[in-house]
């Protein structure tokens, strides 16, 4: 929940949101900056409230979701951020409903750091992330099982950021991950896939990447991770940056996955009746379109054997 100094867009990014023409614009997303301001109570003190907190997120009209950007306390209070978080989640649901979205939002993402560098805790004197990890996990927020880079935040910082987490608030609209037993939930790729290329887009409309999103490498791999699955589960604690994404391919099918997987790793370790290079089983198996039976194979075995 604290984000380094060059992590923060610059004012002039969020003075342009609030500006008439943006807000009139159909296609823009709505920048909503909550704040929790407290008033003096002793007599004799100016009548200016300080801010105690607060928390700026947005809402992408065309896709139905959010993003909490920043959610931050002047001080240490858990029970503040709860409030922040229920109010945010509140007015996105009142904003989706009041466009015609009856179940309110679809899905509230956030932003969390997946760790903090040296530099990062000698700026901010923070917390081991560990411990970020745990407030936002309470708060009910979960880590999307997929890589997550950020597009650059102003045109005159150019970097990406990737060392963070994108995670989502569970609500009654995150469904269960089919077929399995306890609380485990998951979000539709299609949503996820949605989700980015709004807000790649509105990076290249903005200014802050010159090029299309399709020609960003990180952009285009990212998008390809998550096309691979139907569903991205949900992830417990501990968060961590994923080294690789879990496909079942009974549940996610992909022939050229099997293909390379068992011409790259099958065959090298386990080799066959023909050699290395005999790709009957293979063959046989893409030809019947995955109506072949065990007994199939069995039967193609025996007879080359």
């Amino acid at each position: 929940m604290i984000a380094s100094y060059i992590e923060l867009e610059p004012l002039e990014v969020w003075l342009t949101a609030y500006s008439d023409t943006v807000r009139d614009d159909p296609d823009s997303l709505d920048l909503h900056c909550l704040l929790a301001l407290k008033w003096p109570t002793s007599d004799g003190q100016q009548c200016t409230p300080s801010i105690a907190g607060g928390c700026v997120f947005e809402y992408y009209p065309k896709i139905n979701c959010a993003l909490i950007s920043y959610l931050v306390c002047a001080r240490e209070n858990e029970e503040l951020l709860r409030l922040l978080v229920a109010e945010a989640v509140e007015i996105i649901d009142s904003t989706a409903r009041s466009m015609g979205h009856i179940a309110g939002c679809n899905c509230i993402f956030w932003e969390e750091k997946a760790e903090l560098s040296a530099t990062d805790k000698r700026k901010t004197n923070a917390e081991n992330f560990v411990a970020t990890h745990v407030v936002s996990y309470q708060l009910g927020f979960r880590q999307v099982d997929t890589q997550y880079i950020i597009p650059p935040v102003s045109p005159a910082y150019p970097h990406k950021l990737k060392n963070w987490l994108l995670t989502v608030m569970w609500t009654s609209n995150i469904p269960r991950l089919p077929f399995e037993q306890g609380n485990k939930y998951c979000i539709p790729s299609l949503m996820l896939k949605n989700f980015l290329q709004g807000q790649w887009q509105s990076a290249y409309t903005t200014g802050r990447i010159n090029q299309p999103p399709e020609k960003d490498p990180d952009y285009v791999r990212v998008i390809q991770q998550i096309s691979v699955r139907q569903n991205i589960p949900l992830l417990d604690l501990p968060w961590s940056i994923q080294s690789w994404v879990m496909v079942d391919l009974w549940e996610d099918y992909s022939e050229d996955l099997i293909k390379m997987f068992y011409k790259n790793l099958l065959i090298p370790n386990f080799p066959i009746v023909g050699g290395k290079d005999d790709m009957t089983i293979l063959r046989l198996h893409t030809d019947q379109n995955r109506t072949g039976t065990v007994g199939d194979l069995a039967d193609h075995l025996a007879g080359t054997s």
